[in-house]
């Protein structure tokens, strides 16, 4: 039976159990295993020797690569439940963690759940008392905290505490609104995105008025989920003046890094073509008869060693 800790005890997000017990994990806690059944010893046979102990229940798991001396690194825990738009899990994982290094987060721990229209609207109406669906809820671990006070104010110390919280996104309603979005652009309703430049001078909302790929709006969502993540909220004026100058420093860092990243990836791309570019060239150029010998060769060298040894 695993007992959360005293912090993990209140009433959240159920992501916050995942990341609870991958903490547990990382720290050569224990791993819910069922052990083999040993078979019974046959009777009328005297055994030598002593019998192993018996297989423990709980088999204890230790991270060999961990390095009290390293800083720590945070999990980023992602439940895919919904199937209706895909989602580069992957891809959305890297940019999660590049945001949180861009907010000094990098060591905390945070659980995303991809879900749908009518999980997030349940969600809502529980804890906003909304009923209607939205794009992101975000679930703060530190709900008392003032903004600006993560992550200077969580002592390091106390491996609990290194829990950001949880982010439920609705990719169905991400879709619409990119499709909503688009028609708006492509038709040229000045009326709206006026209507969006007064409402939404800056920050994220702003941001994604012109972005319509749903990958894309889900790497910028993130940012604004790890803004409330954080403590940052937008009810008032100055709020959301705080909250959107930070959301536009993350999204600067997200852009950048996103840039490196859409290099390296052509740059794997081009290397794995190029081999694949070879091997093609290799096979057209070799003769056939040199081909049937060098199998013969091949096949001669393999059964020498299997002789020899």
């Amino acid at each position: 039976h695993f007992e959360p800790p005293r912090a993990m005890r209140r009433p959240a997000h159920r992501l916050m159990w995942a990341t609870c017990l991958l903490r547990t994990a990382r720290r050569g806690g224990v791993a819910f295993r069922t052990p083999p059944r040993a078979a019974p010893p046959r009777r009328g046979i005297i055994r030598r020797f002593d019998a192993p102990p018996p297989p423990l229940f709980f088999e204890p798991i230790v991270d060999s690569s961990s390095n009290p001396d390293e800083p720590r690194v945070g999990d980023v825990v992602i439940l895919n439940s919904q199937r209706a738009v895909p989602i580069d899990e992957e891809r959305l994982r890297r940019c999660i963690a590049a945001i949180l290094a861009g907010a000094r987060c990098g060591e905390f721990d945070v659980g995303v759940e991809l879900t749908t229209d009518t999980a997030i609207r349940k969600l809502n109406k529980q804890h906003r008392r909304v009923d209607a669906p939205t794009d992101i809820l975000s679930f703060p671990f530190h709900d008392e905290a003032v903004p600006g006070e993560i992550p200077d104010a969580v002592p390091r110390d106390d491996d609990d505490l290194m829990n950001l919280g949880d982010m439920v996104v609705s990719v169905e309603y991400v879709a619409r609104a990119c499709a909503r979005d688009r028609a708006a652009f492509e038709s040229n309703d000045q009326e709206a995105l006026a209507r969006k430049d007064d409402d939404d001078d800056k920050g994220v909302a702003r941001a994604m008025a012109t972005v319509f790929d749903v990958q894309q709006r889900m790497h910028m969502l993130m940012v604004h989920g790890i803004c409330h993540l954080m403590g940052y909220d937008h009810e008032t004026d100055d709020d959301f003046k705080s909250m959107a100058a930070l959301e536009d420093d993350l999204l600067a860092h997200l852009a950048a890094f996103e840039a490196r990243d859409a290099a390296s990836t052509e740059e794997k791309k081009k290397k794995k073509k190029k081999g694949a570019t070879n091997l093609v060239m290799i096979r057209r150029l070799l003769p056939k008869e040199a081909a049937k010998g060098a199998r013969k060769v091949i096949t001669t060298r393999a059964v020498c060693l299997s002789r020899e040894r």
